[in-house]
C-alpha cells in the first residue's frame, strides 16, 4: 500500500483548521461534558461532491458541507457515548463532523462536515 499521508501535508494543497474534541456523557437534559480540547490540524479542505453529499443523513444535508482530508483522527459521535461529533474551525466558519472515513492503510481520515449556523 502506498501512504498517502504526505499529501495532506503538502504546502501547495494544505490548509490549517482546528477541531473542538468534547467529551462526557449524556444525562437527563442533555449533554453533560466532562473535558474539551482544541487540536490544530493541516489538510485538504473542499467542498463536499453531490456523491460525497449522498454518504451523509439528509438531515445534515441542509447546510453547506465540506471534506476534511488530514492525518489527525476526527470523529462522528462515539456509539460509547463517551463523546459527541467534533467540530472543525476552518476559516472563521464552524462544521459538525458527519461523517468519518479512516483510511488507515493509507495515512489519513477523511470527515464530511456541515457548516454549523444556517447558511
Amino acid at each position: 500500500m502506498i501512504n498517502l499521508a504526505e499529501v495532506t501535508r503538502l504546502t501547495e494543497l494544505a490548509q490549517s483548521f482546528s477541531i473542538h474534541r468534547s467529551t462526557g456523557r449524556f444525562e437527563r437534559g442533555g449533554w453533560a461534558e466532562t473535558s474539551s480540547s482544541d487540536i490544530s490540524a493541516v489538510g485538504v479542505i473542499n467542498p463536499a461532491s453531490p456523491r460525497q453529499i449522498q454518504q451523509v443523513p439528509e438531515g445534515d444535508r441542509a447546510n453547506e458541507m465540506v471534506v476534511f482530508v488530514s492525518v489527525t483522527p476526527m470523529y462522528v459521535t462515539r456509539k460509547s457515548g463517551s463523546g459527541i461529533s467534533d467540530v472543525l474551525t476552518y476559516k472563521g466558519e464552524n462544521y459538525r463532523v458527519a461523517s468519518v472515513n479512516q483510511a488507515g492503510a493509507y495515512g489519513f481520515w477523511t470527515a464530511i462536515a456541515a457548516r454549523l449556523g444556517g447558511q
